[in-house]
């Protein structure tokens, strides 16, 4: 596998250190890093340059947490009774909230 170089990902798409951090969704200063080899860029951070490079705007890409979405109020479908996922969830209660049940989520907050 060939070596990511994330300096010149950013040379050969003609991004500067903001616009790389805002396509990316993460903080300015962590690009500064990636490009002067301070920290190594993660496997997902690579695959979303990847994915940037073919055309893909990470920005319509949504992480599923369920649990903040359920925090939200939201109807989590497609989970089976008994299921992997939602056993997962319940676990997650029992032990992080102890029958107390979730709060929403106030903007910008985080879920647990």
């Amino acid at each position: 596998m060939a070596e990511f170089s994330f300096r010149d990902w950013k040379t050969r798409n003609g991004l500067s250190n903001r616009t790389a951090a805002d396509r990316l969704g993460i903080n300015r200063r962590t690009v500064v890093r990636y490009v002067n080899g301070q920290l190594s860029v993660p496997y997902t951070t690579i695959l979303a340059c990847l994915a940037i490079e073919e055309g893909l705007d990470m920005a319509d890409v949504k992480p599923v947490n369920m649990h903040k979405r359920m925090a939200m109020g939201e109807k989590v479908t497609g989970m089976k009774k008994g299921g992997a996922a939602k056993e997962a969830v319940h676990k997650h209660e029992r032990v992080m909230h102890a029958g107390k049940p979730m709060t929403p989520l106030k903007k910008g907050g985080k879920p647990c």
